[in-house]
C-alpha cells in the first residue's frame, strides 16, 4: 500500500505555507519532492513523518492515518545531528531496546552496510562530514523503517561525498526496499535517484508537476535521457517568478 498524502495543508501564523499537496508512493518507490525555497518541501515531510501534526488534510502509511510521530519512518536531516558525546557505534543504537549485546552487534551490521565498520569507536568530531551522515543513515536505518524521509541529507557535502552517499542509498534501497521521500533542491540528484518527482511550485507551496521516470538503474548522470527529464522539470519550475 506504501505511502499515501492526501490534500495535505499547513498554515503558520495566519499564513498558508502549503496546500492541497497529494501524492502516492507505491511499496519500494524513491519519491523526490522538488522545487525553489520556500515551497514547502520541508513541511511536507514533516508531515510525514509526524514530527508536524498541525496540518490537514491525512497521511496515510500501508493504509493507516498517521498521527502523532510515525515509528514506521525514519528521519534523515540535512545535518547529521549526532551526539557530541557518544561514538558513532554508540550514536547508532541509541535509543534502541534489548541487551547491550544485542544492541551492539545490530549496530555494528548497519555501520557495516553504511562503510563505517572500522570506524565504530570515532566519536563526531572525529568524523568527516560524509562519515557522519553515514553514521545517521545507520541510525534512521536500524528500526527498520517502513518509508525512509531524507531532508537535503547530501547539500551540504562536496560533490564526490554527494555521488558517494548516493549511489549508497541506492544501495541501501536494493536491499531493504524502503519507501523513500527526497526533499532536494539539485534536479540531478532527483533524476538520477527518483522513480518519481513531484514538482512544488509557488507559495503556498501546490503540486506544480509530477513525473515518473522509467528510467531503468543504474543509469548514467550525463545521459541524453536524464538531460531531458531535467529540461521537462525546469520548464516545469516557473523560474521567472522567483
Amino acid at each position: 500500500m506504501g505511502l499515501k498524502i492526501n490534500n495535505v495543508g499547513r498554515e503558520f501564523n495566519g499564513k498558508k505555507v502549503v496546500q492541497n499537496i497529494s501524492f502516492e508512493a507505491a511499496p519500494g518507490e524513491i519519491i523526490g519532492l522538488l522545487g525553489k525555497s520556500g515551497c514547502g518541501k520541508s513541511t511536507v515531510l514533516r508531515a510525514v513523518s509526524g514530527l508536524d501534526n498541525g496540518y490537514e488534510g491525512t497521511v496515510e502509511i500501508n493504509g493507516t492515518v498517521s498521527g502523532g510521530v510515525d515509528k514506521s519512518t525514519g528521519f534523515i536531516f540535512q545535518e547529521p545531528r549526532l551526539m557530541p558525546w557518544l561514538n558513532a557505534l554508540e550514536n547508532v543504537t541509541f535509543g534502541l531496546k534489548g541487551s547491550k549485546e544485542e544492541q551492539q552487534k545490530l549496530g555494528r551490521k548497519y555501520l557495516t552496510d553504511v562503510g563505517l565498520a572500522a570506524h565504530e569507536e570515532l566519536y563526531p568530531k572525529e568524523l568527516s562530514g560524509g562519515m557522519a551522515q553515514r553514521v545517521a543513515i545507520a541510525r534512521a536505518l536500524i528500526t527498520s523503517p517502513e518509508v525512509l524521509l531524507l531532508d537535503e541529507p547530501f547539500s551540504a557535502l562536496d560533490a564526490f561525498t554527494k555521488m558517494q552517499l548516493q549511489d549508497l542509498l541506492l544501495n541501501i534501497w536494493r536491499e531493504y526496499n524502503t519507501t523513500i521521500v527526497l526533499v532536494t533542491h539539485d534536479i540531478e540528484e532527483a533524476t538520477y535517484l527518483c522513480d518519481k518527482i513531484v514538482v512544488l511550485k509557488d507559495q503556498p507551496g501546490t503540486v506544480g508537476h509530477e513525473l515518473t521516470l522509467n528510467e531503468p538503474r543504474p543509469r548514467d548522470r550525463g545521459s541524453a535521457e536524464l538531460a531531458a527529464y531535467k529540461t521537462e522539470i525546469l520548464g516545469n519550475l516557473d523560474l521567472e517568478n522567483i
